[in-house]
């Protein structure tokens, strides 16, 4: 146990997560089977993570026409995809056939699939640049989606 140190009210803590003031000073701390973690240990984490990047497929389930895109943040484009099909305009960027955005009002949301499909794990290269890799990867899966008889957007 730390010197001066004794736990606060357990209310507002999260699972697994205890509060304890060290001087005047809160500080949370995970217990994860014996190991004592502090938020500067919990935020350093978060920050080494890599965050995920790969290919995903946007999927009408009704007409098997398919959107397929490469991306080095998958979550973030993903839910940008969704953002777009929701409240999106036919015009926006990012819908290069507005045919998907009227499919998606008019068929609506329980059609379209959102799938990774694949995950592209970062090289220990500082000159590495994954756009290359992340269109190969890409090709490769237009075509065996292409291969099952789907049609792209």
């Amino acid at each position: 146990m730390i010197k001066n140190a004794y736990p606060l009210s357990m209310a507002g803590t999260r699972g697994g997560q205890e509060k304890m003031v060290i001087g005047n000073y809160p500080v949370h701390f995970c217990n994860l089977g014996g190991a004592v973690k502090t938020n500067a240990d919990l935020k350093r984490e978060y920050k080494e993570t890599p965050i995920p990047m790969g290919v995903f497929l946007v999927r009408n389930t009704q007409t098997n026409e398919f959107i397929i895109d490469a991306s080095r943040n998958l979550g973030g484009s993903i839910n940008m995809y969704k953002s777009v099909l929701k409240w999106g305009k036919v015009n926006d960027p990012l819908m290069k056939n507005p045919k998907v955005l009227e499919d998606y009002r008019t068929q609506g949301e329980e059609t379209f699939e959102f799938k990774i499909l694949d995950t592209l794990k970062p090289k220990r290269e500082p000159s590495w640049d994954p756009g290359e890799d992340l269109k190969a990867l890409e090709k490769i899966w237009f075509e065996e989606l292409k291969s099952k008889g789907w049609t792209a957007y």
